[in-house]
């Protein structure tokens, strides 16, 4: 089993092109060895792509439609840091917006992220935040809310990338000055 997730990861990340990675994914979730980690493995890659193979595109749009239906499917084996490289990989391909899926997809992101916003480090709050800002989310009051409580909790662990990174996402996802 761990060797079959070894080859699996090391096929997702050695994919030339959208189509190769499209046909590894394909393969590995119908056969049951596609993991958590390979889908988020797999959503930091996809993004690469984009900018360096447009001819690409139908494989593109076919690999990212497969990975938001693996990622609603294995959406409770997501941990924060997942969730943020999913959300960031997203945002670098510019898909909020494009079609339902993704407004949906994010929805479903924000809702994994408020079961373990109490849990994460600063590091994780920083990124999540930050990622759903890249990606124009506007996130819900309560994802606000809950993630400014948890970064209060945690201020002294912040270093100052962290908070910057969490502040810019903070505004980009609509937080207002309450005064």
């Amino acid at each position: 089993q761990k060797e079959e997730e070894v080859v699996i990861a090391r096929a997702i990340f050695k994919s030339p092109m959208p189509s190769a990675l499209l046909e590894v994914v394909q393969k590995a979730s119908g056969a049951g060895g596609f993991n958590a980690q390979h889908l988020v493995t797999a959503w930091g890659r996809i993004w690469r792509f984009e900018r360096r193979n447009a001819e690409e595109d139908a494989a593109t749009k076919a690999l990212t439609g497969k990975l938001a239906e693996l990622t609603r499917r294995m959406s409770a084996e997501l941990d924060g840091k997942d969730v943020a490289t999913v959300v960031h990989g997203m945002a670098k391909l510019q898909a909020m917006g494009k079609a339902p899926v993704y407004v949906s997809l994010l929805k479903t992101m924000e809702t994994r992220a408020l079961s373990g916003v109490g849990e994460m480090e600063e590091s994780v709050v920083s990124m999540l935040t930050w990622s759903f800002g890249k990606a124009n989310y506007k996130g819900s009051p309560e994802l606000l809310q809950k993630l400014s409580e948890r970064a209060a909790v945690l201020a002294q662990d912040f270093d100052p990338r962290s908070l910057t990174n969490f502040l810019y996402g903070l505004v980009a996802m609509g937080m207002k000055d309450p005064g």
